[in-house]
């Protein structure tokens, strides 16, 4: 497949995503990701890039779909907007 036919479907595939709404059971959590650095600490005031994620699960707890997003800090107005904009 050339270059160009697999940036439109992943474009196509990212329009789509950006549409949809997690809805029904709605698990969210934090995490850090990145190479750990010289000076680098472990949990909350690490250096490391945080990331916030909200799964959707079924009725048997199984997980549906997910959202992610990397914030530059993790504050009340932070997630209040991420659940308005990623969440029914």
């Amino acid at each position: 497949m050339s270059t160009q036919i697999h940036h439109k479907i992943r474009k196509a595939m990212a329009d789509r995503d950006a549409q949809y709404r997690l809805s029904g059971l709605v698990k969210i959590d934090d995490f850090y990701i990145g190479a750990p650095t010289e000076n680098s600490k472990r949990g909350r005031g690490t250096d490391k890039n945080q990331v916030l994620v909200a799964v959707s699960k079924n009725k048997m707890g199984y997980s549906l779909f997910v959202k992610m997003e990397v914030i530059d800090e993790m504050k009340k107005e932070t997630v209040e907007a991420f659940v308005t904009e990623k969440i029914e």
